[in-house]
């Protein structure tokens, strides 16, 4: 308050009373003193209440506007308004932390250079801003900002322009920091600690904001998902075809998961090559183009090594076109920088991929991949009742594939592999045509049909466990079957378990079996050839069973490729009882019924001795006997036979004598009786 000074009084020339006028004279310019200083100080005081009512006006502005949307973007354009206005800058920017890219990421900028949101990001240190928020220190520059070592200079922000720049680093409630404030002004200008506690006080209101913003954006994201999801079962249920359900799931895809491409690859059924739908969320459009594989391709290149290494060129696809943003390393632009996969499976078979790429170097969160692989199933689901559809479309595709097979397709080859394909059958990998049929005791008509019926069932049994992808048909008058052969075994036949198998159901059904088993296939034509040899091979094991040396539990299954001469044998008349004796006959006679008497194995030892070519070690490992016991056993034979079966003049006499025999006693090649 102003004090009241007393009336000047004229100086006394009385020298007594000198004294007391300078004593009052000094007490004067003291009052005059402390009177400026209050004045002062009053004015300091009316300027700071000035300045504060200034911030809590432009506070209570910034509050009102904040509070009167959720999202953050029209949040932080309002904050930049009035920081302009109420600071006096020229430009604001304010830059948010992106967790996923560990960077500050412009998000918000007055005037023209809003186009540049999104585009220009900093890492920590990097520029004044990254400096800023790796201190946590605020930066103040009166003039010639850009000669400071630590500016990073972005052309398109002008800041040539610019003299003056203000950075303010904000934290959140846990200290780490959550975005950068830069203010900038053309001429030079002092930035104080007023300003930097009005920018901070920004801080709280930022913050609220973001976690409002992403509240009410992860709400309706959400609304937006579960709107989504619930019209995917409709979709795969409605009967539309394969394309337009595909194309549903493809738009809901990039919808939700906010991608840029969506990719479908898929294993066209029985073809080596690769179908790639794609769907772009920019245009709209879906595209369809087809990737060829070479044989075997994806037998060396499972599923999750392909999702590995495929990328939208090289299925001939673009993400499309992003804004590139500066600052970042990596690719950006036409390129995708990031992508996602999930595999289509449906009952244990997998179907193809599905992948989504973005342009923009966002990486996708648990959530996108959790959505994705719910996408993926209802996608598997969706092409699993296109190929069921597509079977009831056609009658009895088992009969129609087998004869195609066997006689040559009548339709295009390329449906023939499909054909097989929907039936879980794969041409393309090595399989063995087989021909069974019922030795006897069945009546024919409806009983003949029921009994192929129940061997088919038996065997398809047994295939599901130890040969999956065999494929099993019963036909009118015989049982017909593809048995899957082991990738590596493209020799003669499927493996001696499947012999057993044959036993095995011989002994189910009760029902006296012959299979002939033809070579491995893995082409049309061999197919063709195979069913050949699987019948000629039966006819063979039909003579044999017609020896009536069959039991059951023991089925004949002769295979093509261990046929040799038997093939021709089997084509001449058997010995009569009026026919002249033979004496290579007699003679194995003789060392059969040696053997049956003593337990003894001669007559195998003789053909092994045989079929190795009369060599000693040979035999002997074959036998798993002692080169000196196979010495003794071929003295013996000697002796029974009446002749030494190490002449070789007799090994094709006495080849003919066993395989007519063989004949006579419906025993198998390889096998003695």
């Amino acid at each position: 308050m102003d004090r009241t000074l007393p009336p000047r009084r004229a100086p006394s020339s009385d020298p007594e009373t000198a004294p007391q006028t300078g004593a009052r004279a000094a007490a004067d310019r003291a009052d005059r003193v402390a009177l400026a200083r209050l004045r002062l100080e009053n004015a300091e005081l009316r300027a700071g209440v000035d300045a504060r009512t200034q911030e809590n006006a432009l506070l209570v502005r910034m509050i009102a506007d904040v509070i009167s949307t959720v999202k953050l973007d029209q949040v932080l354009g309002h904050i930049v308004e009035h920081l302009v206005a109420g600071i006096g800058c020229h430009d604001a920017f304010i830059y948010l932390w992106d967790v996923p890219l560990q960077r500050l990421v412009l998000r918000a900028a007055s005037g023209r250079y809003r186009r540049h949101i999104g585009r220009i990001s900093l890492g920590l240190g990097e520029g004044l801003a990254g400096w800023s928020a790796a201190t946590r220190t605020p930066v103040m520059l009166g003039e010639r900002a850009l000669d400071d070592p630590r500016f990073r200079y972005f052309p398109e922000l002008e800041e040539e322009l610019f003299q003056a720049i203000l950075t303010v680093p904000l934290t959140g409630a846990d200290g780490s920091v959550v975005a950068v404030i830069n203010l900038h002004t053309v001429a030079p200008q002092e930035f104080t600690a007023q300003h930097v506690r009005l920018v901070e006080a920004v801080a709280p209101l930022l913050g609220g904001a973001i976690e409002t913003s992403e509240i009410y954006e992860n709400t309706t994201r959400k609304l937006a998902i579960l709107s989504a999801l619930s019209g995917l079962a409709p979709a795969v249920r409605s009967g539309r075809s394969l394309d337009e359900a595909l194309h549903a799931l493809a738009e809901t895809t990039v919808r939700v998961t906010a991608s840029d491409l969506c990719a479908l690859v898929l294993a066209e059924p029985g073809l080596s090559r690769l179908s790639v739908r794609a769907y772009r969320r920019q245009t709209g459009d879906a595209t369809t183009t087809v990737v060829a594989l070479p044989p075997g391709s994806m037998e060396r290149r499972p599923w999750d090594q392909l999702a590995a290494r495929v990328s939208p060129a090289s299925l001939g696809l673009s993400v499309g076109s992003a804004p590139p943003m500066t600052g970042a390393s990596g690719p950006s632009g036409g390129g995708p920088s990031v992508g996602m996969s999930a595999p289509l499976v449906a009952t244990g078979e997998q179907l193809g991929l599905i992948l989504c790429y973005r342009a923009a170097p966002r990486p996708y969160a648990d959530d996108d991949t959790a959505l994705l692989n719910i996408i993926a199933n209802q996608t598997a689901i969706a092409i699993k009742n296109s190929q069921l559809a597509d079977l009831l479309d056609e009658r009895d595709v088992p009969a129609r594939l087998f004869h195609d097979l066997e006689q040559g397709a009548d339709d295009d080859e390329e449906l023939v592999w499909r054909r097989a394909a929907l039936l879980g059958c794969d041409l393309a990998r090595p399989h063995a045509p087989v021909v069974l049929d019922v030795a006897g005791g069945v009546a024919p008509g409806d009983g003949r049909r029921a009994a192929y019926e129940s061997v088919a069932a038996a065997l398809r049994r047994w295939f599901a466990g130890a040969h999956s992808g065999s494929l099993v048909h019963a036909a009118d008058a015989e049982a017909l079957a593809l048995a899957r052969l082991p990738h590596n075994d493209t020799g003669g036949g499927p493996a001696d378990e499947l012999d057993a198998a044959l036993a095995a159901v011989e002994q189910e059904t009760g029902l006296r079996l012959v299979a002939g088993v033809g070579g491995a296939c893995q082409t049309p034509h061999a197919y063709r050839r195979g069913f050949a040899e699987a019948r000629e091979a039966l006819r063979v094991a039909r003579a044999l069973s017609e020896g009536g040396h069959g039991q059951h539990g023991t089925a004949i299954v002769v295979h093509f490729d261990r046929l040799g001469a038997l093939r021709y044998l089997s084509r001449l008349p058997l010995p009569s009882g009026d026919d002249l004796p033979d004496r290579y006959q007699e003679s194995v006679e003789r060392v059969a019924g040696y053997d049956a008497r003593k337990r003894m194995a001669l007559l195998e030892t003789l053909e092994t001795y045989l079929t190795c070519g009369g060599n000693i070690a040979r035999a002997s490992e074959r036998l798993y006997v002692h080169r000196n016991t196979l010495v003794q056993r071929l003295e013996k034979l000697h002796e029974l036979l009446g002749f030494d079966p190490r002449d070789s003049d007799h090994w094709l006499a006495l080849h003919v004598a066993l395989t007519l025999r063989r004949f006579q006693h419906g025993t198998e090649p390889g096998q003695s009786s």
